[in-house]
C-alpha cells in the first residue's frame, strides 16, 4: 500500500524500505550497497541546514545553533553540552545558509512553486517489481515535485554535468513514481539549483521527459540488480576478473602532437 506521511528525517531514515540514495550505490557495485558506508562532509551538513531554513524555517532554531567562539577549551565544552540536542554551525556557515535562503525566496518562479503544497513529504510505496520503497520529497504538490540542491556551479553546463554524475534524473524519476503510486497524479519534476557561494544564483531546472525516462531506466536497472543479488545472496565488488583500466580521453590529448623518428623519417602519431 502506498501512502504519504509527515515524519522527521530521523524517523524516515529508521523506517524500512529501499531509498534512492542507497539504491544508486549499485551503480558502483553490489558490495557498496551491502556495506552501505555512511559518510558526511561539511557541504552535506550545510545542505541539510539550508533545506531546513528554506523549506521548514519554523524548525530551524529548534535544530540548529550558531557559535562564534573557538572550538576548544572549557567554554566550548560547556556550549556543546548546553546544545547537545542541536547541530552547531559557525558564523561563516550561517552566512552561506542565510544568503542561499534569501536568494531562493527572492526567485519568483520558486516562490510560485512553494505557494502551495507541503515540504519534506515521506512516501512509502511498492514498486511494480515487488520491492518496498521509500522516498522523501523536498516539496510536493498535486502538479509538481521539487528538489532543492546546493552546488558550486549552477550554470547549465556545470550543473548538468553534476546532475549526471550524481544521478539527479534517476532521483527525480524515483520521486515522481513514488508520488504517482500514492495518488495517481503525474507531476512536473523540478530541481532548484542554489549556488552556495559567490553570487548565490538560483536556477529552477525542469527535468525533461527524455531525462526522466533515462533516469527511470537507470533506477529500474538497479532494482533488478538488487533482486538478483538478494536471490543469490551474493554481493560482488566492482570486478573479480582481470579488468582493463579505462583512462579518460583527456589523458591522451597530448599524444596528438607526438612525433617519432623511424628509419630517419619523422612520423606523427
Amino acid at each position: 500500500m502506498s501512502e504519504i506521511k509527515n515524519m522527521t528525517f530521523l524517523e524516515y531514515r529508521a523506517a524500512p524500505g529501499v531509498n534512492l540514495s542507497r539504491l544508486k550505490m549499485l551503480a558502483d557495485s553490489p558490495r557498496k550497497y551491502a556495506v552501505n558506508p555512511s559518510f558526511d562532509n561539511k557541504g552535506m551538513a550545510i545542505g541539510r541546514a539550508t533545506h531546513t531554513m528554506v523549506l521548514e524555517p519554523e524548525k530551524f532554531w529548534d535544530e540548529y545553533v550558531v557559535c562564534g567562539m573557538r572550538r576548544a577549551g572549557k567554554e566550548w565544552e560547556k556550549f556543546k553540552a548546553a546544545n547537545a540536542d542541536k547541530q552547531i554551525l559557525n558564523a561563516s556557515e550561517m552566512y552561506v545558509i542565510e544568503h542561499i535562503t534569501e536568494a531562493v525566496r527572492a526567485n519568483k518562479t520558486v516562490t510560485e512553486y512553494m505557494s502551495e503544497g507541503q515540504p519534506e513529504q515521506t512516501i512509502f510505496w511498492a514498486h511494480p517489481l515487488g520491492i518496498e520503497c521509500k522516498s522523501r520529497v523536498d516539496w510536493l504538490r498535486d502538479d509538481l515535485i521539487m528538489d532543492l540542491k546546493t552546488a558550486r556551479d549552477v550554470s547549465q553546463r556545470g550543473f548538468g554535468r553534476s546532475a549526471a554524475n550524481l544521478e539527479y534524473a534517476a532521483q527525480l524519476a524515483f520521486y515522481h513514481d513514488a508520488a504517482k503510486a500514492a495518488d495517481g497524479c503525474d507531476r512536473k519534476a523540478v530541481i532548484v539549483a542554489a549556488e552556495n557561494g559567490a553570487t548565490f544564483d538560483v536556477v529552477p531546472y525542469v527535468i525533461p521527459d527524455e531525462a526522466m525516462q533515462a533516469g527511470r531506466a537507470r533506477y529500474t536497472d538497479w532494482l533488478l540488480e538488487l533482486l538478483k543479488c538478494q536471490e543469490a545472496d551474493r554481493w560482488p565488488g566492482v570486478s573479480e576478473e582481470e579488468t582493463e583500466l579505462q583512462l579518460p580521453n583527456w589523458y591522451f590529448s597530448e599524444m596528438d602532437d607526438a612525433v617519432l623518428t623511424i628509419g630517419g623519417i619523422k612520423v606523427s602519431v
